[in-house]
C-alpha cells in the first residue's frame, strides 16, 4: 500500500488491511492532531488505494527573543 507523506511516497507491506487506519496503524505511522489525511480514516482500501498525509507544520519555529 502505498502512503505519501507531504509528497514522498512510502510503502506499507500487508494484505489484510480493511481501511486507512489499518494501513497507517501496520506502518506504524501517527498522525498529529494537525495533519490532513486523504480519504478519511474509515475510507475502505483496496490494492490501488493511495493514502496522502500533509503534515501541518514539519519546520520548528523559530524562538523569539
Amino acid at each position: 500500500m502505498t502512503v505519501k507523506i507531504n509528497g514522498k511516497s512510502r510503502f506499507v507491506l500487508g494484505d489484510n488491511f480493511t481501511d486507512v487506519k489499518s494501513v497507517l496503524d501496520a506502518g506504524n505511522i501517527t498522525l498529529e492532531p494537525e495533519d490532513s489525511v486523504t480519504p478519511s480514516l474509515t475510507t475502505k482500501v483496496d490494492e490501488s488505494t493511495v493514502i496522502s498525509i500533509s503534515r501541518a507544520d514539519t519546520q520548528p519555529r523559530p524562538r523569539r527573543p
